[in-house]
């Protein structure tokens, strides 16, 4: 049973619940922060919205940048969330966790090894330059993007290996919502030439 038990430990579905344990245990101290600098913005903007406003997001900036998919979830979390901040950075740990398990699917699908897909995760997921991506609610937008960016370039990889027009359409939307996300998403193309 030996071969088994290692397959276990080692399947795609343990490994993110390690990249899961990873994250909660290295980041559960942010849950405690309170909100910061930008994030009264945000959350500004979230309180004096109206649902009826929230298609006007996808067709003018209004105020400083075009960013309709971030103001339109903030909108929501707040709906849920209002001024208690452990939800806005429980929601930013989820999707911290998500791009790090993309991290992973790419690194690993790009190397044919597991162990180089784990250990570029991991170093993406404890790298110091996430850190204000993981602390700060208002980064939402560079972590959307992110998300958006690698489940693109995984799909788009299927796309490229099996000619699955539905991974090629997924890519596509992926793409679409990274940009309604950042304006880096700007760089997709570049990647997908790149891959």
């Amino acid at each position: 049973y030996k071969k088994e038990i290692a397959g276990f430990f080692t399947s795609h579905v343990m490994i993110m619940i390690y990249f899961l344990a990873l994250i909660a245990t290295v980041f559960v101290s942010s849950m405690a922060n309170f909100f910061v600098a930008s994030d009264f913005t945000w959350l500004r903007w979230a309180a004096t919205t109206t649902t009826s406003q929230l298609p006007q997001y996808f067709l003018q900036s209004q105020d400083l940048f075009y960013r309709p998919l971030d103001k339109t979830i903030v909108y929501f979390l707040y709906s849920v969330f209002s001024f208690q901040p452990e939800g806005y950075h429980l929601f930013i740990l989820f999707i911290h966790f998500l791009v790090v398990g993309g991290v992973y699917f790419l690194a690993q699908r790009l190397t044919h090894s597991n162990l180089l897909g784990v250990l570029t995760a991991v170093i993406f997921a404890l790298h110091p330059a996430h850190a204000e991506n993981v602390f700060w609610f208002s980064s939402i937008p560079v972590a959307l993007c992110a998300l958006f960016i690698i489940y693109a370039m995984i799909a788009f990889l299927y796309f490229r290996d099996k000619k699955s027009i539905v991974s090629y359409v997924i890519a596509v939307l992926l793409s679409a919502l990274a940009c309604f996300s950042y304006e880096q998403a700007i760089i997709i193309p570049l990647l997908l030439l790149a891959l």
